[in-house]
């Protein structure tokens, strides 16, 4: 769980990340999440004049909508695998 919020975005720059583990931001879902809210919370909202811009600061390139299919895609998946490991489990039970 560690490594998916380290490489989320939330505490550095996604672009800051070396390339050899960059790989590892794709795969969390607290990303997608976290990138998700911030588009939520910030498009079109005009921030005061000495404020960056938190969507082009962090450099997020994804899109909402990516972002929450991504999140729906991973939701199925990990239900998926919970139904075949308890399915795999009774059998070893009967």
């Amino acid at each position: 769980m560690m490594p998916f919020v380290l490489f989320s975005g939330y505490l550095t720059n996604v672009d800051t990340f070396p390339d050899w583990i960059a790989w590892i931001q794709y795969i969390s879902p607290i990303r997608y999440g976290f990138e998700a809210s911030m588009r939520n919370e910030f498009t079109g909202y005009h921030l005061p004049i000495n404020l960056p811009d938190p969507i082009k600061f962090l450099n997020f390139k994804l899109g909402f909508t990516r972002c929450m299919v991504f999140l729906i895609v991973t939701t199925i998946m990990v239900k998926i695998a919970a139904v075949i490991a308890l399915k795999l489990s009774m059998k070893k039970f009967q």
